[in-house]
């Protein structure tokens, strides 16, 4: 008789409890989901900046041995970079990542230094409320930068 008391008077204590902790794990998980994300976005700009460089690397000395990073092998060095290809056709491989975010410059006649900067933007950050003017809202931007730097073959 004295145990079914206790167990009748413990009945909703675990449907409580984990009413409270529900949201702290959905916080936990929606921000191990962010960081995945964002690190594979980082890693993809990365491999697209290496890319870009080890085409640079085998297309960009002239007969004589001299950088020349003429139109068409700037341009088609940036659109690997962005798309894929070198045609610029297709879609971009991150979302907001343009030519016109890529640079390219020249290392004591030798090198040549390809970075680009691309602003992420959490997907978290839509859900969360804007109180006040536009000008008050709370910026969740964050820039990656990544940068390499090859010798010219």
């Amino acid at each position: 008789m004295r145990n079914k008391i206790k167990t009748k008077s413990q009945s909703g204590i675990a449907v409580i409890e984990f009413a409270l902790i529900l949201p702290v794990l959905m916080v936990l998980l929606l921000a191990t989901a962010e960081f995945g994300r964002a690190f594979y976005q980082y890693n993809t700009l990365t491999k697209a900046i290496r890319d870009g460089a080890r085409y640079l690397s085998d297309n960009s000395l002239n007969g004589a041995g001299v950088i020349e990073l003429g139109g068409t092998t700037s341009t088609a060095a940036k659109n690997l970079i962005v798309f894929g290809n070198s045609a610029g056709s297709g879609t971009a491989l991150l979302d907001g990542l343009a030519t016109s975010d890529i640079t390219i410059t020249t290392v004591d006649n030798k090198h040549l230094k390809v970075s680009a900067s691309f602003s992420y933007t959490p997907i978290i950050a839509a859900g969360i409320p804007s109180f006040g003017a536009d000008s008050q809202r709370w910026d969740t931007n964050y820039t990656f930068q990544s940068s390499t730097t090859v010798r010219a073959l």
